[in-house]
């Protein structure tokens, strides 16, 4: 159980393109722009776990009422997934299961309005989850589809953070080393974004680690 969370919260990661940010004229754009300030705040800020609560469960009522509001749009739907996956780490308990179920829901619901919905983040994330959640009875991982997904969000941006980064922690867990440590430091090669130093600095020091793990592993495989 703590595994699986943690594995969760370790690939987990949102980005928002400039143009949501950028659009004043659009009401939703607009809440989208405030939603991604807060919830970098809940994430990353220095807050009690009560605080932290609190805070995203403020912006689960936010999501879901700029869902309800723009029911023909994809992007809601992924941002209130991208908030259920960091609720059900902070909650941390059976009923994450069940939250993160409705993340995956949410974020395929996106998909299948547009495909293309903030580029390959949609598609990273849920490579993320069917690679890191265990599989039946337990949850819905399936390192299958879940790669399938990564190597979906790949080749739509090859120099993504999070699809590198989690390709290589895949390809970790099948021990594939070498292989590892080309996503390691294409992770690591990612240019940092203005705006998102937080997320940027988390996932520079989760790639930073990772290839650390993988230099220790494959010196001993070389002796």
């Amino acid at each position: 159980m703590n595994r699986c969370f943690t594995l969760v919260s370790l690939f987990f990661f949102v980005y928002l393109p400039c143009w949501a940010a950028n659009s004043p004229d659009s009401t939703m754009e607009r809440e989208i722009a405030s939603i991604e300030r807060d919830f970098d705040a809940a994430k990353y800020g220095n807050l009690s776990a009560e605080a932290r609560t609190s805070a995203l469960e403020s912006l689960l009522r936010r999501t879901d009422s700029l869902q309800t509001q723009n029911p023909a749009r994809a992007e809601p739907l992924v941002w209130r997934s991208w908030v259920l996956c960091e609720y059900a780490v902070v909650l941390h308990s059976l009923r994450s299961f069940k939250l993160l179920q409705e993340a995956r829901e949410k974020l395929e619901a996106a998909l299948s309005i547009d495909p293309l919905v903030y580029g390959a983040e949609a598609y990273a994330t849920l490579g993320s989850l069917y690679t890191t959640l265990p599989g039946f009875p337990l949850s819905f991982g399936d390192l299958t589809k879940g790669r399938r997904y990564l190597d979906k969000a790949l080749a739509i941006d090859p120099n993504g953070t999070q699809q590198n980064l989690s390709y290589g922690n895949l390809l970790f867990k099948s021990r594939d080393y070498s292989g590892a440590m080309k996503y390691a430091l294409a992770a690591l090669d990612a240019p940092r974004r203005d705006g998102r130093e937080s997320a940027d600095n988390d996932l520079h020091t989760q790639a930073q680690q990772l290839l650390d793990k993988l230099r220790a592993k494959l010196k001993v495989r070389s002796l």
